[in-house]
């Protein structure tokens, strides 16, 4: 399953990275974010790994992270890994039209396992595309708000 996603953010490149690299704020647009560990980490940077733990109705969910791409300001590429599946997402921060404003582009590509789940991503897709559009829109709002503060 592939997901693509793009949207301008009222706010500076610098900011919008530092919402999406600062653990702390991950709980703020991630939604059933309820743990990062370990909890020392404070900044996502190459090659660092931790694990996100989300909760919904449906339990609790581990994923593994892992920075597999680092260009300040710029981009981030993370690796998640869980039971169910696994994702590579990459965020690319670009100049809008206005200099004030940045441009997020958001790529990521999900395998689900076991293998044959892959014949019905479109299904199980159609969710977890749905949630990552949600999150991104919190996000949006999120670096906005907090850019105004």
């Amino acid at each position: 399953m592939r997901y693509r996603y793009t949207t301008d953010i009222n706010t500076s490149a610098v900011h919008v990275f530092d919402c999406l690299t600062t653990t702390a704020k991950l709980k703020d647009w991630m939604d059933g974010l309820v743990a990062i560990e370990p909890s020392r980490i404070k900044k996502r940077k190459l090659k660092a790994r931790q694990q996100l733990i989300f909760k919904d109705e449906k339990g609790k969910l581990i994923i593994k992270e892992q920075v597999i791409a680092f260009e300040s300001n710029k981009a981030l590429g993370l690796k998640w890994d869980s039971d169910q599946m696994e994702v590579e997402v990459h965020y690319e921060i670009l100049p809008a039209k206005h200099s004030e404003l940045c441009r997020l582009h958001v790529e990521a590509k999900a395998t689900f396992f076991p293998k044959y789940l892959n014949i019905l991503s479109f299904l199980i897709g159609s969710v977890l595309k749905r949630q990552w559009t949600e999150d991104l829109r919190r996000l949006k709002i999120f670096a906005e708000k907090s850019a105004s503060n």
